[in-house]
């Protein structure tokens, strides 16, 4: 039965339309194929439906009642289709994020914990995760990344920028260096000899390229960690504390407290590290539900906000 439902809809349209040709022009396909598709129907059910003359078609007492069955059958449609359109329209369901630690607590859940605060109806599930992520086989819904994606089959969008700064508490050097605050500052390769802190994705010997736009040169600094944490806050907690030098997000440096910030003294003022660009992933082939949407605007809202801060 399920292969004639297009037979049906064109017989319910047919009365509807009081005519043949008007059917034709509404579903916009030929005269023929309609005639073609009532003959089919009449064919399979073994009765006849209209009785049909040059001036005027009349329902059979077994048209009236099909034509009554195929009515309900259109308004189903209907329905089911106007429910699936708005459902696209309203911002309902879960949701599953992914994001390294260092945008997860400063970007992804305050912006994610706002949206849910207007639309209580969205069920978040928010991943923090350096490593990067399979958005298919993890079953994540959006993926915040630092850097444009290789992956071809994922559609992208650039959300912000992301910068570093290379920090370091000052009483680290007055304790353990002769050099100071300024004395990096002016020339950042004195510092290779420093204790480093890294955070776990970083790598046994890490390599930073510094730009002076000024003089137009470049400086690479090359460091062997010997302080570890696999997080960010980790890496952040250690350097407030004096112990080495730290590679820290801007986006993290702006929400600190007065106190820390006067703290965490940055190296990156005259020489300072490319930024990187942030993308927003998600693995739906077409228009994406309309709460992915409104997820990626309000993360990318967010970013806004806290790089002006």
């Amino acid at each position: 039965m399920m292969k004639y439902l297009r037979h049906m809809m064109v017989f319910n349209a047919v009365v509807e339309a009081g005519s043949i040709s008007s059917a034709a022009e509404q579903l916009n396909i030929s005269k023929s194929v309609v005639s073609q598709q009532l003959q089919t129907l009449e064919s399979v059910l073994k009765v006849e439906l209209l009785k049909r003359t040059t001036r005027r078609q009349v329902l059979t007492p077994a048209g009236k009642q099909f034509f009554l069955q195929c009515q309900q059958i259109d308004q189903i449609s209907k329905h089911a289709w106007s429910d699936a359109r708005d459902s696209q329209q309203l911002p309902i369901g879960t949701v599953s994020i992914s994001a390294p630690h260092a945008l997860m607590d400063t970007v992804v859940a305050p912006a994610i914990g706002a949206l849910v605060s207007q639309y209580p109806k969205i069920t978040p599930y928010l991943h923090a995760d350096d490593a990067r992520v399979h958005l298919i086989d993890d079953n994540i819904d959006i993926a915040i990344r630092i850097g444009q994606s290789a992956d071809s089959e994922f559609k992208q969008k650039r959300v912000g920028q992301f910068s570093d700064q290379l920090c370091v508490n000052e009483r680290y050097l007055s304790q353990h260096s002769d050099l100071t605050l300024s004395d990096i500052q002016a020339a950042p390769s004195l510092a290779n000899h420093l204790d480093y802190i890294a955070n776990g994705w970083q790598g046994a010997l890490i390599e930073h390229q510094l730009f002076n736009t000024k003089q137009q040169k470049s400086h690479s600094l090359q460091f062997k960690p010997n302080r570890f944490a696999n997080s960010i806050n980790g890496v952040l907690a250690l350097a407030l504390q004096g112990a080495g030098v730290a590679l820290i997000p801007q986006l993290i440096l702006n929400q600190l407290t007065n106190e820390h910030r006067q703290a965490l003294a940055i190296i990156t003022t005259e020489h300072h590290l490319q930024s990187e660009p942030i993308y927003a992933l998600h693995a739906f082939s077409q228009t994406p539900p309309f709460i992915v949407k409104l997820c990626v605007e309000a993360i990318e809202q967010r970013i806004q906000t806290v790089l002006l801060s």
